[in-house]
């Protein structure tokens, strides 16, 4: 388990502490989800099949080429380590 805090500034934003971040490969730009349940916030990242239909385009999703890059890239960043 990976537990960080952080601290909300006047325009409600917060910093995810970089363990999660690079646990999660959260990256600038990358879109995450927040989930109020009770009084407890979740936060996630979106992926790619939680994002499918959300943009309009003529290019066939293939969902096992898409796992393929994810899977290619991971590795990439592993061993850049």
């Amino acid at each position: 388990m990976i537990v960080g805090v952080s601290s909300v500034t006047s325009k409600g934003q917060v910093t995810i502490p970089a363990a999660i971040r690079s646990r999660l490969m959260i990256t600038p730009g990358k879109k995450i989800r927040f989930v109020l349940t009770g009084n407890k916030i979740l936060v996630e990242p979106l992926n790619l099949s939680s994002l499918r239909g959300s943009l309009r385009t003529k290019i066939k999703y293939d969902k096992k080429e898409a796992r393929a890059l994810i899977k290619m890239r991971a590795v990439k960043r592993y061993l850049s380590r």
